[in-house]
């Protein structure tokens, strides 16, 4: 059975239910959704049931899902941190998504966090050996 608790989003200036929520993002009903957002903009309506920093890392799990451009990490990484998440969450949401993303997204999704995060990527790849002398072939 569909649960028919209200979410917090209104609809006419009723509560809509979980089930009405998400009937109306599935018919892009574009009123609805623009009342989601989270922006607090003028006529926002939405109470969200997810605080802003556990929303900040499912848009990162999106990002790395999606295979996101390193501009979206740094804004999305800025926007957890000053929603309270520590370097670690944001690590951590990596490590969450990867059984559902998959290991090539989530590798290629490692130095664009790195960076995002003020990290030198892939620094565990790099080898301390000394430089050869020049001229000299190994």
């Amino acid at each position: 059975m569909a649960d028919a608790r209200p979410a917090s989003p209104r609809c006419n200036g009723a509560v809509a239910t979980t089930e009405d929520t998400l009937a109306r993002i599935g018919l892009r009903d574009e009123g609805f959704i623009q009342s989601l957002s989270r922006s607090g903009g003028e006529g926002a309506e939405f109470d969200p049931a997810l605080d802003q920093r556990t929303c900040e890392l499912v848009k990162l799990a999106v990002l790395i899902g999606i295979e996101g451009a390193i501009p979206s990490y740094v804004a999305t990484v800025q926007a957890a941190q000053a929603a309270g998440a520590s370097d670690a969450e944001i690590v951590d949401t990596l490590v969450a998504v990867l059984p559902s993303a998959g290991i090539v997204r989530t590798s290629s999704a490692a130095p664009k966090l790195a960076l995002a995060l003020g990290y030198e990527p892939n620094h565990a790849l790099r080898e301390d050996e000394p430089e050869a002398p020049r001229g000299h072939r190994p």
